[in-house]
């Protein structure tokens, strides 16, 4: 076995001989005939006698054929009823067949709702009319999917921030609560009440309860099972409403005799 080297792998060294790697057309895109939808084309030939545009270009072409206006109008040509730019079906000044054309490419499957540019692009490459991208991007713009799809770049709520420690605080000083709730159902309980130390030595304590508690129970908690062991805390954080963290404080006055 020969083991390459650099010089064998210099390009200016190797025969000259077919790249396999590099793209080979099959087919070229002069063979393709777009294939246009019969209820559509029947729309599009419908919408056309009363389109001025149309009216205003067929003049040119045929009544006031001069080679100058011939000339200006380049890339125009007639078939099958149906007028065309530069290969492209013209669309008539007709805003629901626009909407119609558009919505059909643009949610059309396995690829639909590809965005304003790809929506653009792929509409235009059978379809023209004046002011087709300006339209499209208007429709893509209040497609309720899209909208739901979209990255917000700038959102409304405030970022997640982590909660700082506290150098000379004292276990379970700073806590959090949050309850796990429709557990298997153990000896009158059916969740967990979980307390975390956010201030120390980040522990954690689960107590065993029953999703419906209240601050009563709540203070009760944790008057057996932190309070107990470690003291009264200084402050209680939860994702309910503020009043109810109060309320526990209240509560646990009441059982330590603090008036």
């Amino acid at each position: 076995m020969v083991q390459s080297d650099a010089l064998s792998r210099r390009p200016d060294l190797v025969d000259e001989e077919d790249n396999d790697n590099e793209d080979i057309v099959m087919l070229p895109d002069k063979l393709f005939v777009n294939v246009i939808d019969t209820e559509l084309k029947t729309m599009l030939e419908d919408a056309l006698p009363s389109d001025e545009f149309l009216q205003m270009t067929i003049e040119s072409l045929i009544e006031k054929g001069t080679p100058p206006i011939k000339s200006s109008l380049q890339g125009w040509h007639t078939e099958d009823n149906l007028l065309f730019y530069k290969d492209r079906i013209y669309v008539p000044n007709d805003a629901a067949l626009q909407k119609l054309i558009v919505k059909t490419i643009h949610e059309a499957l396995p690829h639909g709702h590809p965005g304003q540019w790809n929506t653009v692009d792929q509409v235009q490459r059978d379809y023209w009319w004046p002011g087709m991208t300006k339209f499209i991007k208007s429709f893509v713009d209040g497609c309720a999917a899209c909208q739901q799809m979209k990255v917000n770049i700038h959102p409304i709520w405030t970022p997640i921030q982590p909660i700082g420690g506290h150098k000379d605080a004292l276990p379970f000083q700073i806590i959090s609560m949050d309850l796990i709730t429709d557990l298997p159902k153990i000896a009158d309980c059916n969740s967990i009440l979980v307390v975390v130390d956010h201030a120390a030595m980040k522990g954690v304590i689960f107590i065993p309860c029953h999703k419906k508690i209240d601050a009563t129970d709540t203070a009760e908690l944790l008057f057996q099972h932190v309070y107990k062991r470690f003291g009264l805390s200084d402050k209680i954080i939860s994702d309910r409403d503020p009043r109810f963290a109060a309320e526990v404080f209240k509560e646990m006055g009441k059982l330590l005799g603090i008036k």
